[in-house]
């Protein structure tokens, strides 16, 4: 069943929309869209917060337009009758007709447009002046709706700097709503450097998670206002707490981001758990590596907590070493990897890395030295890649031809013609990898620009030249 389909199905089956209004629409075809709801747009909103269940989602008030037609007759003329309600009723809040979008609003008993439409007309009725007389008008709705109007009323006022008015809205909410809001406050507030009276709203959450977010909102907010001790003393008092490692983490990031990475440091060291802790000692690493203080990130890197598997962050800290070009640092942490395929994948990248900057006969030492024949065969391809962008062609080709062949293409192809059975794996894999180290030899050529011997040699290797002819095709177009 496709998307179409599925929807048209939804609507005919839930009865969610009155007779009475359906019949206030004119089956005409020239109705115009609605705009997506007013949803706020600060850093706070989009990445802090988690919106409550009740909230609208940053989406239209209905789907897509694009999943119906004339075509599809009642269900569209529905649908279309659906969405013009809708807006009705949103743009009858922001005039001040309250008792009209109320009376569209009703109609709408189901999950769609429910929620984002009483959303809008609280947002819209606030904006108005009216939102204590909406609330008034709202008494005899369901408790989620109720609750939807008073959580869109208490985030308006908030954004308008109403802080009081809104923390009243906020507080009158059910107790799992309460705390949310008031975070969401406490965070506006710090946006608006008002850090005192944001602090004394978050200190005072009775839900750990909201208090926390809070917290490490604001906290992130004075890293960026350069009142980086108060930032600390709000890190030190998540450290107690395993659940709050993700707040912390935005602290280490928001040091970070500024350059200050001795106090992410400091705040990475102070993580409840030694899995977040090594995680996080590896972001401050990396800050240093791209920053160029090799010898500071070795040491760093050397000292992260013992007694914990710390392969990722050393895969990651091996990888940015490679990627700067500093080799030997590069390949003392991939040593100290415990996990062999962790190693054995760095090492490959590592030889690539090597190779793309120019150091081809130190990258085929590394690339013949990795254990995993896969990861070996990856790497010696992509150096044989980079010496024919070194003019070196008739040695990549040699470098491609010395890797083994793990499954022949005659035998499966003979396999086939006696109908007998092939794996799969097989087929799939015939001459690998030499195949496929060839197939890159060929294009890499192509991509040079020299495309007639490009496809004269994908032919003669009897490799897949599909590409090859795609990049000789468009050469030729243009």
């Amino acid at each position: 069943m496709n998307v179409r389909t599925s929807i048209a199905v939804g609507l005919s089956a839930i009865a969610f929309l009155s007779p009475n209004a359906i019949a206030l629409i004119p089956d005409s075809p020239n109705f115009t869209t609605i705009p997506s709801p007013r949803l706020p747009t600060t850093e706070r909103s989009r990445s802090a917060v988690t919106p409550s269940p009740y909230l609208p989602q940053p989406r239209p008030l209905g789907p897509s337009a694009q999943f119906f037609s004339p075509d599809d007759g009642e269900i569209y003329v529905l649908f279309r009758k659906v969405r013009i309600l809708a807006s009705l009723a949103v743009t009858f809040a922001e005039i001040g007709e309250l008792e009209r979008a109320l009376e569209i609003a009703r109609t709408f008993t189901g999950d769609w447009p429910g929620p984002p439409m009483f959303y809008e007309i609280a947002t819209n009725a606030t904006q108005a002046g009216q939102a204590e007389r909406l609330v008034e008008l709202t008494q005899t709705l369901s408790d989620e709706h109720r609750t939807i109007v008073r959580q869109a009323i208490a985030e308006t006022l908030a954004e308008a700097g109403e802080i009081d008015r809104a923390l009243e809205f906020a507080r009158s909410l059910p107790d799992e709503y309460a705390d949310r809001e008031s975070s969401d406050i406490a965070m506006i507030l710090a946006e608006e450097k008002q850090f005192d009276r944001a602090l004394e709203i978050a200190r005072t959450l009775s839900d750990n998670s909201n208090k926390a977010k809070a917290l490490g909102y604001i906290a992130k907010t004075l890293v960026k206002a350069g009142q980086f001790d108060r930032a600390l003393e709000i890190a030190r008092s998540l450290a107690d707490d395993t659940q709050n490692t993700h707040e912390l983490y935005r602290i280490v990031e928001a040091f970070i981001q500024i350059g200050q990475r001795d106090r992410a440091l400091e705040v990475a060291r102070i993580f409840p758990d030694d899995s977040s802790k090594v995680e996080a000692m590896g972001d401050v690493v990396i800050a240093f590596i791209e920053t160029e203080q090799w010898e500071r990130a070795r040491q760093v890197a050397r000292s992260l907590p013992d007694g914990t598997d710390n392969s990722s962050a050393l895969l990651r800290i091996a990888r940015s070493f490679a990627e700067a070009q500093q080799l030997e640092f590069a390949l003392e942490f991939v040593r100290a990897i415990s996990n062999d395929s962790h190693k054995d994948y760095i090492l490959r990248e590592t030889a690539i890395a090597v190779a793309e900057a120019g150091q081809l006969e130190r990258a085929l030492e590394l690339a013949r030295g990795i254990p995993d024949e896969s990861d070996k065969a990856e790497a010696i391809s992509e150096i044989a890649v980079a010496l024919v962008e070194a003019g070196q062609l008739e040695r990549a080709l040699e470098l491609a031809r010395s890797l083994p062949v793990y499954s022949d293409r005659a035998v499966v192809r003979a396999r086939e013609n006696a109908s007998l059975e092939v794996d799969p794996i097989e087929r799939d894999l015939y001459d690998w990898p030499r195949a496929e180290a060839l197939s890159k030899v060929a294009v890499a050529v192509a991509e040079a620009g020299q495309l007639e011997r490009a496809l004269e040699l994908a032919r003669s290797l009897q490799v897949d030249s599909d590409r090859v002819m795609a990049l000789y095709e468009k050469a030729d177009d243009k």
